[in-house]
């Protein structure tokens, strides 16, 4: 409310007009002296200006902080107060002990009226008690209204609706959860965001600071005000001047942000007169209005603006839903073309579309189209009642995605490059979308031609590689002629069970990341005479492995592999005793002080530097909940609170201590989920107590999918049974009240950690060989070495 008076102050000290052409040199008087011994009273804080919402159910009472200047004596202040209307407000009375700087008095409104809005002035203007020259203020106003505040809900009403902001087209990042609050007065919703905050890059990306500014998003919502955009009607909203942040990067200047109605009304430079929903409903296309879809999508069409420069620039997609709540059935008309390499002489392409779609019309034609003659093309296919049609029980429909899916299979008689075009149409018949795409075609006459040549095989790691054998591995070759593009992936036989073939093969096909593509080297060396050879490491013991192959000349493509069963004995852990564990990564994340609890540690028999630590989770979990310990042990499980969770730490060189990305056993909220720990980088064993660098380590979370920047202070630590100087155990905490409102520290940075994608579970394969039928095994008969290497014994 400060800011905004503060600009609409600017406006119009820019609006007055200048037309002297002389300056009247006025002479100085000297000021009127103060009172003798003025107490200087004074409001010290602005905050209980501005208007103040309250629930019905609330205390209708304000607090109001006033202090002075001069502290000697006991005084009551008089106050001179004014009110929009009388009997509504009853205030305490000021006074101040002898000495006292600083006291408040209480405003009762106790018999404020719903839906009311009632303006209250205070003034101090006694002489005697406020100062004509102090800095600060002697004057008070705000307002207050009584209503009743609402969430908006999910479609059914079940529950609160959580908004998610579309990327790119809002301020940047969406902290914690976001909701919408409101209260609504004669067909108008006051709305305001509330739960996590709108924060603009920290980065300054987008020319705004200082460096993550707070922004919560207020609007009107007019419910009984229509909209009518492309023949359809929507509630109006109506964004105010909002203050936005400081553009710290090239104007050094306040930014604000409004709708286009406000922008031009406070820039003095309204294009139009009349109201505002007369103006977009004739000219909606150049400045188009803020509005609510009906079905859980808030479009918020805003401009950018400087009152202290006048600049201003558009900040998002025009039209587009920048807002969409949880809860809600949307309209989705969308329609995507992809396609695969032919396979014996049909090229199969995958249309999905969106839940909405009732039919797709289409067409190939030779060639590769340019977007002007893709347009002419749909507009054939539109007026052509004749062309190839997918009616809606031709295209399936996912309920977990809400997308219909239908495949179709294209054998031009001749090979060479097509285009698809593809036209989405809804239930009454109407074009609403439309999507294209090229493709390669080989002809069935030609397979054999466009053939791709590839190989791989297994075999024991050589001599010269057993440095490598961390765990267990086995070495393996790949070769062919003219490939693209190779991918290569290691799953044990547990993995392709559990997913299934055709789920770990498409994994390895589609790899976007290049998680399991190979470098442009290394496919050089599968290319030339000999292939490329490598050895797998790290491997469980005991354990069936499957390498498989995908690879393309970019016609055509084909899966291979092979497999190997990995040796020596699984991990005897012998019992060390007890050590101890600072945590330095949850809790400080957190904004929660250190703790260092007990902890059980392991060492395997066979290698020497390999540790498990465990049973530390309890007196964490206790730490971070603030609770006491007895009562979370019932809640113990990978479903409860925490579990003592193994952690598996390599200190097998003790300059590279490597701690791999594993549950770390604790529970955080339904927001953040379970918490998973990584190092990246390398710690030290030294004198029995192992440590990382400071932020050098990571935190994750399953519920939101992001990792942050752990161990910041650096106080990570591990200390071995044996250490002699192990830090002291923090007393176990004895509070009573669990926590729920879990915040991540103001200085979390998030760790940009690619996201683990956890496919869906099919039922595990009875047999895994027999699912591997039309794909290529293969192995050279004077390569497959058939003598298993020896166990290396330590």
């Amino acid at each position: 409310m400060k800011k905004i008076a503060k600009y609409l102050l600017i406006l119009s000290a820019v609006a007055v007009s200048f037309s002297a052409c002389k300056k009247e040199v006025e002479p100085f008087l000297p000021g009127e002296a103060e009172v003798e011994n003025c107490y200087g009273v004074y409001f010290p804080s602005q905050e209980a200006s501005g208007s103040h919402i309250y629930n019905p159910t609330q205390d209708k009472v304000m607090e109001i902080t006033v202090a002075r200047t001069n502290t000697k004596g006991a005084i009551e202040v008089p106050v001179v107060a004014s009110f929009s209307e009388e009997g509504i407000f009853h205030s305490t009375d000021v006074k101040f002990a002898d000495g006292q700087s600083e006291t408040s008095f209480k405003v009762f409104f106790d018999k404020a009226k719903e839906g009311v809005t009632y303006d209250a002035h205070f003034l101090i203007e006694d002489a005697a008690y406020a100062s004509k020259y102090n800095a600060g203020a002697i004057g008070l106003d705000f307002s207050v209204m009584c209503v009743e505040m609402k969430d908006f809900m999910t479609e059914d009403g079940s529950k609160k609706a959580m908004l998610t902001f579309s990327d790119n087209v809002f301020w940047g990042e969406v902290h914690d959860d976001v909701y919408l609050q409101y209260y609504e007065v004669d067909g108008i919703r006051y709305c305001s965001t509330t739960g996590g905050k709108l924060v603009s890059p920290a980065d300054g990306s987008d020319g705004i600071g200082p460096w993550g500014t707070d922004v919560q998003l207020n609007f009107k919502w007019y419910t009984n005000v229509k909209m009518t955009i492309d023949e359809v009607d929507y509630d109006f909203i109506e964004v105010l001047p909002q203050y936005h942040g400081w553009d710290n990067t090239t104007r050094n200047s306040e930014v604000w942000f409004a709708d286009y109605y406000n922008y031009y009304q406070s820039n003095a430079s309204t294009p139009y007169n009349g109201d505002a929903i007369k103006f977009f409903t004739n000219n909606g296309a150049d400045y188009p209005p803020c509005y609510y879809d009906g079905h859980g999508g808030f479009i918020f069409n805003l401009a950018y603006y400087m009152p202290t420069s006048g600049g201003y620039w558009y900040g998002f997609k025009l039209n587009a839903p920048v807002a969409i709540a949880e809860g809600y059935l949307r309209v989705d008309y969308s329609l995507e073309a992809e396609t695969d390499y032919s396979d014996g002489g049909e090229t199969p392409v995958f249309l999905t579309a969106g839940a909405d779609v009732t039919s797709v019309k289409y067409e190939i034609y030779e060639g590769t189209l340019n977007a002007v003659q893709i347009e002419a093309k749909i507009a054939e296919i539109d007026a052509d009642k004749k062309a190839k049609t997918i009616k809606e029980e031709e295209l399936v429909l996912d309920e977990e995605t809400a997308k219909r899916y239908a495949t179709l299979s294209l054998a031009p008689e001749a090979s060479g490059i097509y285009t698809f075009v593809g036209l989405a149409y809804s239930k009454d018949g109407k074009l609403q979308n439309s999507a294209s795409v090229a493709f390669k075609h080989v002809a069935a006459g030609e397979v054999e031609e466009y053939a791709v040549d590839v190989t791989c095989f297994t075999e024991a790691t050589p001599e010269r590689y057993l440095t490598l054998n961390d765990y267990d591995s086995f070495a393996y070759g790949i070769y062919g002629t003219d490939l693209t593009d190779v991918h290569v992936g290691v799953f044990s036989a547990a993995t392709v069970e559990k997913n299934g073939i055709n789920v770990v093969l498409n994994v390895l096909k589609a790899d976007a990341e290049g998680k399991y593509a190979v470098a442009e080297d290394v496919l050089a060396q599968i290319n030339q005479d000999g292939g490329y050879y490598t050895v797998a490491t790290k491997l469980a013991a005991n354990t069936l492995y499957y390498v498989f192959v995908w690879a393309t000349n970019g016609s055509m493509e084909k899966f291979v592999y092979d497999d190997w069963q990995t040796e020596r004995l699984p991990y005897v852990w012998n019992e060390l005793g007890k050590g101890t564990l600072t945590d330095g990564l949850l809790l400080p994340l957190f904004g929660m002080e250190d703790v260092t609890v007990a902890c059980d540690v392991y060492a395997e028999q066979n290698t020497p530097g390999l540790y498990k630590v465990t049973g530390f989770q309890l007196e964490l979990a206790a730490a971070f909940y603030e609770e006491d310990p007895a009562k979370l042990i019932p809640y113990e499980g990978p479903d409860g609170n925490w579990w003592n969770a193994e952690i598996i730490v390599d200190a097998t060189d003790p300059e590279k201590v490597y701690i791999g990305e594993q549950d770390y056993g604790i529970y955080v909220s339904e927001t953040y989920g379970y918490v998973l720990i990584d190092s990246e980088h390398s710690g030290t064993l030294k004198d029995g107590v192992i440590t990382f660098p400071a932020k050098e380590m990571y935190v994750g979370m399953t519920g939101n999918g992001k990792w942050y920047y752990g161990n910041s202070n650096g106080t990570f630590k591990i200390t071995l049974p044996a250490a002699s100087n192990a830090p002291a155990l923090t007393a176990a905490a004895t509070g009573n009240a669990p926590r729920t409102n879990y915040v991540l520290a103001r200085d979390a940075r998030v760790w940009n950690k690619p996201v683990q994608v956890y496919e869906r579970d099919p039922k595990p394969a009875q047999n895994v060989a027999s699912q591997v039928i039309g794909h290529e095994r293969h192995q050279r008969s004077n390569a497959r070495v058939e003598t298993k290497a020896p166990a290396v014994v330590f």
